[in-house]
């Protein structure tokens, strides 16, 4: 099972990455499935966003719920919108990484360069970007099916404690 998400991880990553980058192997191998899973979507760019639902011609507002000031795309939602890029901001510092929010893609391939070592260090950063990547989807649900989103603080908390559950 782990070989053929792999295999189609490595699909995925080539064609969004235009086959610069494998996949992310050791984040895929201890993240959660669920969030590897959405990671997976989110690379296809296969997230029902809300640009995504009107090309499908529902009838709803575009706007980010996150922060209520752009249309909501994949760059926007993962990192550009300020809720998502202050959760990432957030888990960077509790890393120890101490740099400004990049592009999604360039997330993506950092993410994908810190998968590829066996250190303890990448590893958490390669399964922190999986699950914050996770929880700014599941935040963004939230707003939009019950109007709530939790505090970052709190958000950056739960991310950490599953990395480190997920890195013993």
């Amino acid at each position: 099972m782990k070989d053929l998400l792999m295999i189609k991880c490595e699909h995925i990553c080539q064609i969004f990455l235009n086959d610069q980058v494998k996949p992310l192997g050791i984040g895929i191998v201890h993240a959660s499935p669920k969030s590897t899973f959405i990671v997976w979507l989110a690379v296809q760019n296969r997230l029902a966003k809300k640009d995504r639902l009107i090309r499908w011609q529902l009838n709803i507002d575009g706007i980010c719920g996150l922060c209520q000031v752009e249309n909501e795309n994949l760059e926007h939602l993962f990192f550009s919108c300020s809720y998502s890029q202050e959760i990432w901001k957030q888990v960077l510092l509790s890393l120890g990484v101490n740099r400004n929010v990049l592009p999604w893609h360039e997330e993506v391939q950092i993410a994908v360069k810190k998968s590829r070592s066996t250190q303890k260090q990448a590893c958490k950063y390669s399964i922190a970007f999986i699950e914050s990547v996770y929880c700014i989807w599941l935040q963004r649900n939230a707003k939009v099916f019950r109007d709530h989103v939790d505090p970052v603080k709190t958000v950056v908390s739960n991310i950490m404690f599953n990395v480190e559950c997920r890195c013993q």
